[in-house]
């Protein structure tokens, strides 16, 4: 399995633990995993997360991220590489 289809399947993982189910805050999670681990560059919003920078987070969110901002911390924060490498 390609690299960044590892990242999107432990978004996807995560999501389900805690029973987020719109696309687009999959994809979201996805990008701030990537971005944290420097597998590509992420958006502005995504960046903020990485840096753990709340204003800015909110600055940059869309309606469907502002939702989501917990679910965001805590899979950037507890969701690591080796997990998601070997799909665990």
């Amino acid at each position: 399995m390609e690299k960044v289809e590892k990242y999107k399947a432990a978004a996807q993982r995560w999501a389900a633990m805690y029973k987020v189910e719109e696309q687009h805050a999959i994809d979201v999670a996805a990008s701030i995993l990537m971005t944290r681990d420097k597998v590509m560059i992420g958006g502005s919003f995504a960046q903020a997360v990485v840096d753990n920078n709340l204003r800015e987070a909110i600055n940059r969110a869309d309606d469907t991220s502002i939702k989501y901002l917990k679910f965001f911390s805590i899979i950037n924060h507890n969701c690591g590489s080796y997990e998601i490498l070997n799909g665990l």
